[in-house]
C-alpha cells in the first residue's frame, strides 16, 4: 500500500518505522527545520531525521498547510492512506476529501476521552488507570473522526510521561498494521464518537509546572510524574528553583503547614501537601545533575541549612 505519512516528534517514529517496513511510504510531511538550545542550532525534527535514515524519497517540510501549494505537492503524490501521527498542524479539508485516499490518525487515548494535543499529560495528570490508542479517519473536526481500531493499556502507579509514551507509540504502530490488513481484506469496522462523552486535552502551559503544595499528595505525584521526562515538576526552596522527578504518594497525615519538608531518617524525604503528602524519590536542584532525593536533603544538611526545610510557589 502507498502510504504517505505525516509527523513530527518521536510518537510518531514507531509508526512510520512499520509502515516502512511492510508497505510503500511514498511521502514524509514533517514540520520545517527549527533552531534550538543554546546555541540555536538548526535541528531537524524526529520524524525527518528517521526518514532521512530510513531512505524515504520525498520529504517535504511546509510551514503551512493553508497554502494551495503545499496541497497540490501532497495530492499530487499517488496515495493509499495518508496517514498522521502527532504532526503539529490542522489538516485542510482538500487532504481530508481527496478522492482514492483515506485519511487516518492515530491518537493516544480512548476517544472520545482527551481530544486535542496533550491526551497522555492529561490523562497522567488526572489520576486514571487507564489509556490506549484510537486510529480514527480524519475529519475536519479537532480528534472527532469515527474510530476504526483501539486498544487499553493499564496506567501502573508510578508511571510516568515518558515510560506511557513510549508504550503507546508502539502500540499505535502495531494497530495501524492491523487495519491496513484489515482494509485489504474488507473488515474494517468503524463507530461514531459520543461528543456528549468527550473531553479535551490542551496543551501544558509553563504556569502549570510550578506545584501547589496545598493540592493534596495524590494530585501532586500525578502532576509529577505527567511532566517526566519532560518539562519537569518545579517548586521552590529557600528561594531556590528545585525540579522534582519522581515521587510516590504518601499517605500519612501532618499538622504541618503545605510545602514542610518531614527527614525521614535515611528514608525518603516527605513534603506535606493540602492533604497528606509526597515522597520525594529524585529531584534536580538548578544547574545540577538529577539525583536521589535523600543526597540532596543531606547535602543542603551538610552546607549549613535547616532541616526545616519548606517548598513555597515562589
Amino acid at each position: 500500500m502507498r502510504i504517505i505519512f505525516m509527523g513530527t516528534p518521536e510518537f510518531a517514529l514507531p509508526a512510520l518505522e512499520a509502515l516502512w517496513q511492510r508497505h510503500t511510504v511514498v511521502m514524509v510531511v514533517t514540520q520545517p527545520d527549527a533552531p534550538s538550545g543554546r546555541g540555536q542550532k538548526v535541528t531537524y525534527s524526529p520524524v525527518k531525521q528517521k526518514a532521512l535514515e530510513l531512505g524515504v524519497k520525498q520529504i517535504y517540510q511546509p510551514s503551512s498547510l493553508k497554502t494551495p501549494e503545499a496541497q497540490r505537492a501532497i495530492l499530487q503524490t499517488p496515495a493509499d492512506y495518508l496517514v498522521t501521527a502527532a504532526y503539529g498542524q490542522i489538516l485542510p479539508p482538500s487532504l481530508l476529501t481527496a478522492p482514492n485516499i483515506v485519511p487516518l490518525n492515530i491518537h493516544a487515548s480512548l476517544l472520545p476521552k482527551y481530544r486535542g494535543p496533550a491526551p497522555i499529560q492529561r490523562a497522567l495528570m488526572a489520576g486514571d488507570e487507564v489509556t490506549g490508542v484510537s486510529l480514527m479517519r480524519m475529519d475536519e473536526g479537532i480528534d472527532t473522526g469515527a474510530v476504526l481500531h483501539s486498544a487499553h493499556v493499564p496506567i501502573p502507579l508510578e508511571t510516568t510521561y515518558g515510560q506511557i509514551h513510549d508504550r503507546l507509540a508502539h502500540l499505535g504502530a502495531k494497530l495501524l498494521l492491523e487495519l491496513l490488513t484489515a482494509f485489504k481484506e474488507g473488515t474494517v469496522r468503524e463507530w461514531v464518537q459520543d461528543s456528549s462523552q468527550a473531553t479535551y486535552a490542551p496543551s501544558l502551559q509553563k504556569e502549570e509546572q510550578l506545584l501547589d503544595w496545598n493540592l493534596s499528595g495524590w494530585e501532586l505525584h500525578n502532576r509529577i510524574r505527567a511532566m517526566n521526562p519532560a518539562p519537569g515538576a518545579e517548586s521552590y526552596v529557600q528561594g531556590n528553583l528545585i525540579k522534582i522527578w519522581q515521587s510516590y504518594p504518601w499517605e500519612a497525615t501532618s499538622d504541618l503547614p503545605p510545602g514542610t519538608i518531614l527527614p525521614q531518617n535515611k528514608a525518603y524525604p516527605v513534603v506535606v501537601a493540602g492533604s497528606r503528602g509526597v515522597i520525594l524519590r529524585e529531584v534536580q536542584p538548578a544547574g545540577k545533575r538529577r539525583m536521589d532525593a535523600r543526597d540532596w536533603l543531606r547535602g543542603m544538611a551538610n552546607t549549613g541549612n535547616p532541616l526545616k526545610l519548606k517548598f513555597s510557589q515562589g
